[in-house]
């Protein structure tokens, strides 16, 4: 009688544990048909989708200023989610770390949450930098007392 009871207690268990299938839904901000990315005067005629100049500015520029232009600093995603879990996923190209600097202060973001009273909520995340950077931010405010549509967020 207790090996069956023993049997039951491991099979119920495993179908209680067992993994869900993912929730998540992915999204890319550069692959959408408006531009959603801030912080740029232009939003045509990029190389990459988080350049800062137009192609067209190659050459013209001095080659420091070119290079700079490539760098994603001071952009920022607008975006709202009701969810309780965002993460971020990327690929950076080259080095992303440099002798004086951590690479979380050359390849990290930083999610700001922006409650129903305006106040700036900073987000902790976990990171893991490797082939691909992610960070997880996970057990925070879903939602606000005022919208619907979640939390506005935004995403340096």
């Amino acid at each position: 009688m207790k090996k069956l009871f023993l049997l039951i207690y491991i099979f119920s268990c495993i179908s209680v544990f067992s993994q869900e299938e993912s929730s998540f839904k992915w999204w890319n901000p550069a692959e959408e048909e408006t531009s959603l990315i801030e912080g740029r005067i232009w939003d045509t005629e990029l190389e990459e989708a988080y350049d800062r100049l137009p192609r067209k500015a190659k050459g013209v520029v001095r080659d420091a200023v070119w290079n700079l232009s490539k760098h994603s600093a001071g952009l920022m995603i607008r975006f709202r989610s009701n969810a309780e879990e965002i993460i971020v996923r990327y690929k950076v190209k080259g080095n992303h770390a440099m002798q004086h600097m951590p690479a979380t202060g050359v390849s990290g973001v930083d999610l700001y949450a922006i409650d129903s009273d305006g106040n700036w909520l900073w987000c902790n995340g976990r990171r893991n930098f490797g082939e691909q950077i992610s960070y997880t931010f996970s057990g925070i405010q879903a939602n606000d007392n005022y919208h619907e549509m979640g939390r506005e967020y935004r995403l340096y």
